[in-house]
């Protein structure tokens, strides 16, 4: 069970730190002929401009997976606090 929860965790916060540094690197500073015209801000405040899909895709993982995250941590700190061994 603890495993479960700590690669849940885990996932979240890689997939964030994933989406942190691969627009700030991979992502032009703006490009409107292919579409990219969503500007996000990554990476200590650096302005990029993304597609849709690239800015949807942020969205859902800056914003919806924040819950999950947090439910996991609480999971892991009680079973912790239950069961010493964790």
């Amino acid at each position: 069970m603890a495993i479960a929860l700590l690669t849940g965790f885990t996932a979240c916060v890689l997939s964030q730190i994933y989406i942190e540094i691969s627009y700030d690197y991979q992502m032009p500073a703006s490009q409107p002929e292919t579409g990219r015209v969503y500007q996000i801000r990554v990476n200590h405040g650096d302005v990029r401009y993304v597609s849709q899909k690239e800015f949807e895709r942020a969205h859902f993982i800056r914003y919806n997976m924040v819950l999950p995250e947090i439910l996991l941590f609480a999971a892991l700190g009680i079973l912790r606090t239950r069961y010493k061994e964790l």
